[in-house]
């Protein structure tokens, strides 16, 4: 006596919709806790690996002359001229500053995108 594929299909949706038991849970729970644990740990040692502390250097002092250069340089045009055309001009000076020194730091200093998350 052969069993229709529609039968079977029952019998598996059945199956899987079934409440599993408290061992079958803490299974696939502690299976599921130690694959996120071992691909923390990859990532982990993927960037441990890709670490340089001369880049790590140079990125912390890219990062302080650009507020240096933020605060100390942009806002001269406001000081020299004054009212609402020096702020304009500072205004924009900032924002032109910005967006090159974030493009600089995407370039040179940015991590590889991580693969898989």
């Amino acid at each position: 006596m052969t069993d229709s594929p529609a039968l079977d299909r029952v019998r598996q949706a059945e199956e899987e919709a079934r409440p599993k038991a408290y061992p079958e849970r803490q299974e696939g729970l502690g299976a599921w806790l130690l694959q996120r644990r071992r691909l923390r740990r990859e990532r982990f040692l993927l960037r441990a690996k890709a670490f340089s502390l001369r880049r790590e250097a140079a990125r912390n002092l890219f990062i302080s002359g650009c507020l240096l250069f933020d605060v100390l340089v942009v806002p001269e045009p406001a000081l020299i001229l004054g009212g609402i055309v020096g702020l304009g001009l500072s205004g924009v000076l900032l924002a032109a500053a910005l967006a090159l020194e974030i493009d600089f730091y995407r370039s040179h200093f940015a991590s590889p995108p991580e693969q898989g998350a």
